[in-house]
């Protein structure tokens, strides 16, 4: 994708957590999906081609 690192291809959204908008497919490259039985478990951002940053929660031990 074209997009400057770190900003949206668009700017129409609102300031939302709860109760926000589902994201348009790679409107926001930087970050992935960790999924888990199928659906949405948390959320990542791209550091590199080999490294995803999330929280510690996300990762099973």
């Amino acid at each position: 994708a074209d997009v400057p690192c770190g900003k949206a291809s668009h700017s129409s959204r609102k300031p939302k957590v709860v109760g926000g908008e589902n994201a348009v497919p790679r409107e926001f490259p930087w970050l992935v999906s960790i999924t888990r039985h199928g659906g949405h478990f948390c959320g990542g951002t791209i550091i590199n081609e080999k490294y995803i940053l999330t929280a510690a929660h996300c990762i099973c031990t």
